[in-house]
């Protein structure tokens, strides 16, 4: 939707021929979440993708920084594994970040990456699951792995992106605006549903493979665009 309203900024004669049609989720991943992995004395969370690798020119102490800032307090050992194919630019900035977090008494690691059904197991393994989303209007691929495992999911986040308006669906993301002063608070609420699993997490409707069939078929019912409607250039 935030994508449809940037467009029609542009072109708001064309409300009604626009149709938004959004990724699914991967459909071996849709069936129901195995229960949460009990929590002994160490907690699992698992960053899956790129940071300045990505097309979004993520930069590592966005995630980071917070969750260390939250986690300096936790009763307990953190495992953090950042699992993806990191730039040079993000193994030197992981670095520091690996040393302030070991004098904490946690663990950060850095994984190559893997996909499908590996990934899959990956993601069913965490207690908690890492999503740093730096655009406004897109929704991270990863996002579509992450939801399915009913999993609480920190995103660090602009407020009014897209990640966040999508919190009101799925009440196991625990949002936090990059370079909050308050982050503490949202790390340590999120760490607390990693011990205890997330009552009443959703995997929202709209991405099901049944609901965007509909709206793909609807949107090829709808009327063609008359001349009058087109915009300039060739049509596709």
């Amino acid at each position: 939707p935030e994508w449809r309203g940037l467009l029609l900024g542009r072109f708001p004669r064309l409300a009604e021929r626009v149709t938004v049609l959004p990724n699914c989720y991967p459909l071996e991943g849709e069936g129901s979440a195995d229960e949460h992995p009990p929590a002994g004395d160490e907690l699992r969370l698992l960053y899956a993708g790129q940071f300045t690798g990505s097309k979004y020119n993520n930069r590592v102490e966005l995630l980071l920084n917070p969750l260390f800032l939250g986690s300096r307090d936790f009763p307990g050992r953190l495992r953090i594994l950042l699992r993806g194919r990191f730039t040079a630019v993000d193994l030197r900035e992981i670095a520091p970040w690996q040393a302030a977090f070991a004098d904490t008494g946690h663990r950060l690691e850095v994984l190559p990456p893997v996909e499908g059904d590996t990934l899959r197991e990956e993601l069913h393994k965490a207690h908690g699951l890492l999503l740093l989303s730096a655009t406004l209007a897109s929704l991270p691929a990863k996002l579509f792995d992450y939801l399915p495992t009913r999993r609480p999911i920190l995103a660090v986040t602009s407020t009014g992106s897209a990640v966040w308006s999508l919190a009101a669906e799925a009440p196991q993301l625990f949002l936090l605006p990059p370079g909050d002063s308050a982050a503490e608070g949202g790390v340590a609420a999120f760490l607390a549903a990693c011990r205890s699993g997330v009552g009443g997490a959703q995997i929202p409707d709209r991405f099901h493979e049944d609901n965007c069939r509909q709206i793909f078929y609807a949107a090829l019912e709808s009327p063609p665009f008359t001349g009058r409607d087109r915009v300039h250039g060739p049509r596709v």
